[in-house]
C-alpha cells in the first residue's frame, strides 16, 4: 500500500560478477511517489561472453499491477 506508506531504496554496485556477467559502476533507486513506484537502474558497464553493453539505464514505474519502463 504506497499511499500511506513509504519506500527508498538507494544502492550502489561498484563491481559484480554474476553467472559470467560482469557488472561495473551500477545504481538503483526505488521510491514511492503518490500511487505507484519509480525505479532508475544505470550500469556504465555489462560485459559477459555473449554481449557488452556500454552505459544502460532502466527507468519506469509500478503501478496497479503494471510495470512501464524505458530502457536507454
Amino acid at each position: 500500500n504506497s499511499e500511506t506508506d513509504s519506500l527508498v531504496i538507494n544502492g550502489n554496485m561498484p563491481r559484480m560478477r554474476y553467472m559470467g556477467y560482469r557488472i561495473v559502476n551500477g545504481k538503483i533507486n526505488v521510491e514511492t511517489r503518490e500511487d505507484l513506484l519509480a525505479y532508475d537502474i544505470v550500469i556504465e558497464d555489462v560485459e559477459s561472453p555473449q554481449i557488452q553493453l556500454f552505459h544502460t539505464e532502466l527507468t519506469g514505474e509500478i503501478k496497479d499491477n503494471n510495470i512501464s519502463y524505458n530502457l536507454r
